[in-house]
């Protein structure tokens, strides 16, 4: 999909944002996604510590 792998601002929830990803059925058909959903992960992980890390800081 031409959105995945980038946060995106959720427009009914003030701060809230999304990460598009490929649905896990999908992965069954097609595993070679995998790595790409995996890197999405990895990205949702880093931006979760940063907020935690802020908010610790207020």
């Amino acid at each position: 999909s031409q959105i995945r792998g980038a946060f995106h601002d959720y427009k009914n929830v003030d701060g809230a944002r999304l990460m598009p990803t490929f649905n896990p059925a999908y992965l069954l058909r097609d595993p070679t996604k995998k790595r790409e959903v995996w890197e999405d992960m990895k990205s949702v992980r880093a931006a979760l510590t940063e907020l935690d890390a802020i908010n610790k800081k207020i």
